[in-house]
């Protein structure tokens, strides 16, 4: 009977270890899904900050750049126009020097006004809601991945824990 008694005092104390295991890793993932819940809020919140800024950033970088190209062009044939060896009287040269002056200078009022109109068209609601949409999608990808990770995680170490104590229990039966 001692060695019955025994036998079974084990296997309580396992299923007491089993069951606080349980236990615990209902609480790790009861813990995992509120932070799911936090990071879904984050996500959100940081999506619309991070539109507005790209908006901003992006328009702007693409603004600067095609009016530097533009002026480029204007200035590189403002130069050559002027040139010594060109042929022009100095008051067409000067004539010339003014159009093409006021054209770099149009040049910067369009890209303005242009920048203006983008941003208007990728801030209205539409566009906007789609675009964050699109960007919320691929946040949600990637924090849904690192949470089926940590599940799999937890699911391999409680495979392995049980893997141990059935060789545990086994050996106990013998």
């Amino acid at each position: 009977m001692e060695k019955n008694d025994y036998i079974i005092q084990k296997q309580k104390k396992l299923i007491t270890e089993q069951e606080t295991a349980i236990e615990e890793k209902s609480r790790e993932l009861e813990s995992v899904s509120l932070r799911l819940e936090d990071a879904e809020a984050l996500i959100d919140e940081v999506t619309e900050i991070a539109y507005d800024k790209a908006v901003e950033l992006v328009t702007d970088a693409v603004r600067a750049e095609t009016q530097l190209q533009d002026e480029k062009v204007i200035s590189d044939y403002k130069d050559w126009c002027l040139a010594p060896e060109r042929r022009y009287s100095p008051a067409e040269k000067g004539l010339i020097g003014k159009v093409l002056g006021k054209a770099q200078e149009l040049i910067r009022k369009a890209a303005q006004k242009v920048l203006a109109r983008v941003q208007a068209v990728l801030r209205k609601p539409e566009v906007r809601a789609a675009a964050t949409k699109r960007i919320k999608e691929k946040a949600r990808e990637s924090v849904l991945a690192k949470l089926e990770q940590g599940r799999a995680e937890i699911a391999r170490q409680d495979a392995e824990r049980r893997a141990a104590q059935a060789a545990t229990r086994h050996s106990v039966e013998r």
